[in-house]
């Protein structure tokens, strides 16, 4: 099912809308929201997770490069992956507009 531009602009802005509502150590709940809303509207979307596979401190914190902060310590970081216009987009409570899948992958980092 193909989209006009205008409405996967007004899906992307929803979507962001509804991240922005989350702060740091909230993407369980962020990527909950936004699957809701996703199913609610007949449209797909993928949960995806960052597992370090680890829950032992230093070695399960997660830390975002472009914010400069630790966005995680429980070993996990969950986001939506929708596709868009071909792209995967990325949405969570850190990227709220969307970053493609390498760039959301690129941006996390820990210590192990």
């Amino acid at each position: 099912m193909s989209r006009e531009p205008s409405s996967l602009e007004e899906i992307r802005q929803q979507i962001a809308k509804i991240a922005s509502l989350y702060g740091v150590f909230q993407c369980v709940e962020c990527s909950q929201a936004i699957k809701d809303f996703l199913q609610v509207r007949s449209l797909h979307g993928k949960q995806i997770k960052l597992d370090l596979g680890r829950q032992d401190l230093p070695w399960s914190v997660i830390y975002d490069l472009r914010r400069g902060q630790q966005i995680a310590t429980n070993g996990f970081h969950i986001g939506i992956s929708i596709t868009v216009e071909g792209e995967e987009i990325v949405f969570d409570n850190i990227d709220y507009s969307g970053v493609t899948r390498q760039e959301w992958l690129q941006n996390l980092t820990s210590p192990t």
